[in-house]
């Protein structure tokens, strides 16, 4: 697996592993911190999805003339 696709999954999956604590909290915690945790949880999928789909898109459209390898850039 490429390096950006690595980390392109596991670091939303590691930001969802800190929040697991806060979405098994009840009563009154649950309540207040339960919306800050999902909001954040959908933020990062929002951000994967729009990373893995749009940009790739955008890139295609605005990026012009020729790229050069990593190996050429001096």
């Amino acid at each position: 697996m490429p390096r950006s696709r690595a980390a392109l999954f596991f670091q939303p999956a590691d930001h969802h592993g800190f929040l697991l604590p806060v979405f098994t909290l009840e009563a009154q915690e649950g309540r207040l911190f339960a919306p800050l945790a999902y909001t954040k949880t959908f933020a990062m999928a929002g951000a994967a999805l729009l990373s893995i789909t749009l940009v790739p898109v955008l890139m295609l459209l605005f990026v012009r003339g020729r790229i050069l390898p990593s190996t050429e850039i001096p």
